[in-house]
């Protein structure tokens, strides 16, 4: 599963987090505005935000429950 955390470039202030459902539900976009939100992103095109993409395992998430 991938994990975003979506910052405003200008106040470095986080807007959405978790799946890219919940983020786009977050920032008010469809789905697939999210998805090209995340793609000009990392084209270097989009300037407004600032996305982390965090690859998590199954494994990553079990073990912070002990």
């Amino acid at each position: 599963m991938i994990f975003y955390t979506v910052y405003l470039k200008r106040t470095d202030e986080i807007i959405a987090s978790g799946s890219s459902i919940s983020c786009a539900k977050q920032m008010n976009k469809s789905l697939n505005g999210f998805h090209s939100i995340v793609s000009k992103n990392t084209k270097g095109k989009q300037h407004k935000y600032e996305i982390l993409k965090e690859n998590l395992s199954l494994d990553d998430s079990e073990n912070d429950e002990f």
